[in-house]
């Protein structure tokens, strides 16, 4: 049977003297493993189209349970000369690791899907405000995975109050009358911005006039959130975000 669909390349591994396993993230068939013969030959007609990030239309051959095999594909996105620019680099590998963790096999997932094509088509064109994207992908991937966090009352009494902690253990907003201990407390602008991140389209959020300190103190919070949902994983590139 062959299969066409759109897909992000998320990772590729070595088989044999010249073959590769590439595992793409697809429109139609959810994260999906095929196998690319002869892809490590300098002739092979394929290798341009299964780089990591790269975006394309792909058509593969499936027959029972073997291995798919990759016949054809054709780039629609890929980054020009990514190791320019490490930030770039960085956010884009975060996005197909933070795919290739939480995705199951052969699950479609198409608003999943549109979303991490989205966001690698605007850290190609919108290089220079890749940790705002960044962060704008964090809170609407985990809102799309079913945990997105209570932000407009209190998680635990449903009340609308001033003072709120942000509980990654409860999911959100808890107010100071049900958790009356000495905690920090984060600022109507932070909630305001969370919302935006969550709530808003990328175009939106772009237009914003949103300070770098303000993206950072986002990003340590979906960080510590997406980290108490994915069982304490750490996903290295954002180490090496963090670092440039």
């Amino acid at each position: 049977m062959l299969i066409n669909t759109k897909a992000l390349v998320l990772k590729s591994v070595p088989f044999k003297e010249s073959d590769l396993i590439v595992t793409l993230f697809t429109e139609r068939l959810g994260k999906t493993t095929v196998l690319v013969k002869g892809a490590k030959k300098m002739k092979s007609r394929l290798s341009h189209s299964i780089q990591v990030f790269t975006i394309g239309h792909y058509t593969f051959y499936k027959k029972n349970n073997n291995l798919p095999i990759l016949r054809q594909g054709d780039v629609v996105l890929a980054h020009k000369n990514p190791s320019l620019n490490f930030g770039i680099l960085s956010a884009s590998y975060y996005v197909c690791e933070f795919i290739n963790f939480f995705m199951p096999e052969n699950e479609p997932n198409p608003k999943f899907f549109n979303l991490a094509a989205k966001t690698m088509h605007l850290l190609t064109s919108r290089s220079k405000e890749a940790l705002l994207i960044l962060a704008g992908f964090k809170i609407k991937s985990m809102a799309l995975m079913g945990y997105a966090p209570c932000l407009t009352e209190c998680v635990l009494c449903g009340q609308s109050k001033d003072d709120y902690i942000f509980s990654i253990s409860q999911g959100g907003l808890v107010c100071d009358g049900c958790l009356p201990h000495k905690n920090k407390f984060i600022t109507k602008r932070q909630r305001f911005l969370m919302l935006l991140l969550l709530r808003t389209t990328f175009e939106e959020i772009l237009k914003a006039d949103i300070q770098e300190k303000e993206i950072k103190q986002m990003n340590i919070i979906f960080n510590k959130y997406i980290q108490y949902y994915s069982d304490g994983h750490i996903f290295k590139s954002e180490q090496v975000f963090q670092k440039i």
